[in-house]
């Protein structure tokens, strides 16, 4: 997996993270007592819309979420006024929280029982879908 974090590994479902759009090449290699075949696929990984922990989303330009890590509580900040739905999962993909965000509302988010490490959080509006990485300190 080279370009990701981490660029291998030994697990059978292994998260990877790209911080730069574009084509990743990927190789599996099955290894037992008869021997050893691997497997190639050259730009089979297609990474787009890379977003970073930062404290102002770029796209869509009008909804903020910060702080970003956060502690215990972060903000989501709709300035359009359009509707906003945001869904927080884990990287396993496990929705933890659904918040509707009204057109031009702040929203604080109490971090409640969730664990310290990466969520993802997908803005969905009625214009534009995207999803950025949170952390929680």
């Amino acid at each position: 997996m080279p370009g990701g974090l981490p660029d291998w590994s030994t697990q059978q479902n292994p998260i990877v993270q790209y911080n730069t759009a574009g084509n990743y090449p990927v190789s599996l290699t099955i290894s037992n007592l008869s021997g050893t075949n691997t497997y190639f696929l050259p730009g089979n990984i297609n990474v787009k819309n890379c977003i970073t922990g930062e404290d102002e989303t770029s796209a869509p330009a009008s909804i903020r979420i910060y702080p970003n890590p956060f502690t215990n509580n972060f903000s989501i900040e709709n300035n359009s006024p359009n509707v906003v739905n945001a869904i927080i999962r884990t990287l396993q993909g496990v929705v933890v929280q659904t918040v509707e965000i009204s057109g031009n509302e702040k929203r604080i988010i109490s971090s409640g029982n969730l664990a310290k490490g990466l969520y993802l959080v997908e803005l969905i509006s009625e214009s534009s879908r995207q999803t950025i990485k949170l952390i929680r300190q």
